[in-house]
């Protein structure tokens, strides 16, 4: 059944995403669509929980639910469901609401990533701190109710989102940690309607699910889709499990793209030497403030980006039209983050130490 997934990932990759172990910890309009997404690409190992029976009122936007299943265990239904899509997938359930009291069953099974698709903030908090301290690798959900446009759900760290009440309360409690781990989070910048319940449709929360399980599926398999437009016409490639330099080979090696894109390998090789450095020019340390989010930077190394950037602006531009209509860079995120702090100092004015990146 998986032989399209096997065919865009390869054998190897199919066989990592197989053999990787996800917990969902609820089970509603995004962990719902989260599950589906993961099952349908190859996960066989998946942990669910969730207290929760169907409602009759949950029929509009969770895809677990239906007419002929009203009042059941919504863990049983998904594990039916489950079953009927890939028996071979090995299904565990937790009916439990998580608390503080019972966060450590946890403990007995071996995850790779968790998905939080729970509504509490308690429960928010718990998996936090549950998956820092264990070095799990987390995707957070934020508000996806009160709002209309899946297109404005996007994939980021807690520290940079925005209009989302939820998101706020997360990103103060992580900065209060004073941690340097990243919290990846689904959130919308779409500013919520004005109302004292928790309107909803099934867009905003399927698209939040669906790109949950996507983050942790291309996280697993390292994946790169790197697009561009020349003389020819549209082009793509797919590099996976590529790292920077090589992805700067391929270009080399490959004159059609350079001469497309208007470059000379003296600003391919000027555009690697800044994605290698990046990091350790740039430190990602982030700290909020009353002003925002700011950056710390080693400042004795801003000359020599200088001096790069003015003598290959081709390659600042080639780094820049990565975000662009001509360029387009996701996934692999080693790659990603330098491309961000690069991104970032070629666009804000430095002080001596820090920068400010809102």
């Amino acid at each position: 059944m998986f032989d399209r997934v096997i065919s865009l990932l390869g054998m190897e990759n199919f066989n990592t995403i197989k053999n990787t172990t996800i917990l969902v910890v609820g089970l509603g309009g995004v962990g719902g669509y989260a599950v589906e997404s993961l099952v349908r690409s190859g996960i066989h190992n998946i942990i669910l929980i969730d207290y929760d029976k169907v409602d009759i009122t949950n029929n509009n936007r969770q895809i677990i639910a239906n007419s002929k299943n009203i009042g059941n265990l919504k863990t049983d239904e998904f594990k039916k469901r489950i079953n009927l899509i890939n028996p071979e997938c090995n299904v565990l359930v937790e009916n439990i609401f998580l608390d503080n009291d019972n966060i450590n069953i946890l403990d007995k099974y071996k995850i790779d990533y968790v998905i939080d698709a729970c509504d509490t903030v308690n429960a928010k908090k718990l998996l936090i701190d549950y998956c820092f301290s264990k070095n799990i690798n987390i995707i957070s959900s934020m508000g996806t109710a009160k709002k209309m446009d899946p297109t404005r759900l996007k994939v980021m760290d807690i520290r940079r989102t925005s209009y989302d009440p939820l998101a706020k309360i997360i990103r103060k409690y992580v900065n209060e940690k004073k941690t340097n781990k990243k919290l990846m989070v689904v959130s919308s910048d779409e500013k919520a309607i004005d109302s004292k319940e928790l309107p909803s449709m099934v867009f905003v929360p399927a698209t939040a699910g669906i790109l949950c399980a996507n983050y942790i599926i291309r996280d697993i398999v390292k994946w790169f889709i790197f697009c561009y437009n020349y003389a020819g016409g549209n082009k793509m490639i797919i590099l996976n499990k590529v790292e920077t330099a090589e992805f700067y080979d391929i270009l080399k090696n490959n004159p059609q793209l350079i001469e497309g894109m208007g470059l000379t390998e003296a600003d391919i090789a000027a555009a690697n030497y800044l994605f290698t450095i990046a990091p350790s020019i740039l430190n990602s340390e982030v700290r909020d403030d009353a002003d925002g989010a700011w950056v710390h930077v080693n400042s004795e190394y801003n000359e020599v980006v200088d001096m790069i950037i003015k003598q290959h602006p081709k390659a600042v531009k080639l780094i820049l039209n990565l975000k662009n209509d001509n360029y387009t860079f996701t996934g692999g995120y080693g790659a990603q983050h330098a491309f961000n702090l690069i991104n970032d100092y070629m666009n804000r004015n430095f002080d001596d130490r820090s920068r400010h990146i809102r």
